[in-house]
């Protein structure tokens, strides 16, 4: 009921913060203003701030970044964490911290338990150099490459790293480019890096595909009150690189994940991986773009109940993610001649 309430509360308060006129939601995304404010903030602002104890957790005024959050209710921007929602954190940072200490010192090594009943010497085999494979991830490479340029000079600059979104293409990037280096040079750093990647960009990429276009987004457009909102937010989110962002980014890891390198069974370690992966995210949300008054992501604010119940689903969704792509992993895995099924 409390998790209700706070809910209907928040609601309430989003229906009464003030819309935009049609001249604003028709201008750009980034405005010359909001840049040259976003500039003066950077110039301004004393960085130390964050190992201050003697300053106030919400470093900026009204806990919203240059006044860009005030339609983000107040409950989700200021004052104090819920004192569940410490505890709540604390025991999954510990759990996660346990199980992969637990794996790294009990479990072979990933590439050696992927491949003992592969090889001998227990070296992962990579598709050839010049293969369609090897192509392909050359292929992916650039293109992902390109998105990435297109974000850094004419999308949101190097802030956009700040999104949950954004680090998931980057994974993406990371994957095409190691999978084309290492076949040409299959160091075993290179190859277990490569490796270590896997799992997470494939469940960070089902994760905003999947909320992206299956709940935030339909949640957002349903919020437009008058046809100007509606058509700009059908243009923004629509356009080139959002389009890449939310909605090619699950085709790009999947052929990726599953063809693009060789299948192979994965392990402890790999969930281990996506845990930290997501987990990182996390420390970077709650520690630091909650003290910014940045809030992207508003259900995990930490003072209210309801980021309980939306932590909690997103590292369900990690695990259920975790045993979807092994299964589908276990349809493509080549047994060698001679091996033992």
């Amino acid at each position: 009921m409390t998790m209700q309430r706070e809910a209907e509360a928040a609601t309430a308060a989003a229906k009464e913060t003030p819309t935009p006129s049609e001249k604003e939601v028709q201008s750009p995304a980034i405005s010359a203003k909001i840049r040259e404010k976003l500039k003066l903030f950077l110039n301004e602002f004393d960085f130390t701030s964050f190992w201050d104890v003697t300053k106030p957790w919400v470093l900026v005024p009204h806990g919203s970044f240059l006044n860009a959050f005030d339609w983000v209710p107040p409950v989700f921007r200021e004052g104090h964490w819920n004192l569940l929602v410490c505890l709540h954190f604390a025991f999954t940072v510990y759990s996660v911290g346990l199980m992969c200490v637990y794996y790294v010192f009990t479990k072979p090594a990933l590439i050696m338990e992927a491949n003992s009943n592969n090889n001998a010497d227990n070296n992962f085999e990579y598709y050839d150099a010049y293969s369609s494979q090897w192509w392909y991830n050359l292929a992916g490479f650039a293109w992902t490459s390109f998105v990435i340029a297109s974000i850094l000079f004419r999308g949101g600059g190097p802030g956009s790293w700040l999104t949950f979104t954004v680090q998931t293409w980057t994974l993406l990037w990371l994957r095409h480019g190691l999978s084309t280096l290492v076949s040409l040079w299959p160091s075993y750093y290179v190859v277990t890096l490569n490796e270590y990647l896997r799992l997470p960009m494939l469940v960070q990429s089902s994760l905003t595909f999947f909320a992206w276009n299956l709940i935030l987004a339909p949640i957002i457009y349903s919020r437009m009150e008058t046809p100007a909102q509606q058509q700009m937010f059908r243009n923004v989110f629509t356009n080139f690189r959002l389009t890449q962002l939310h909605l090619f980014v699950i085709v790009f890891a999947t052929i990726q994940g599953v063809y693009g390198t060789p299948a192979r069974q994965l392990s402890s370690i790999d969930f281990c991986c996506t845990c930290l992966s997501v987990l990182q995210y996390a420390f970077l949300y709650l520690l630091v773009l909650d003290r910014l008054g940045i809030h992207l992501y508003l259900i995990y604010s930490p003072r209210t109940n309801l980021a309980i119940l939306s932590w909690s689903l997103t590292y369900a969704a990690v695990y259920g993610l975790f045993v979807f792509w092994r299964k589908i992993l276990n349809l493509y895995i080549v047994e060698e001649p001679g091996s033992v099924s």
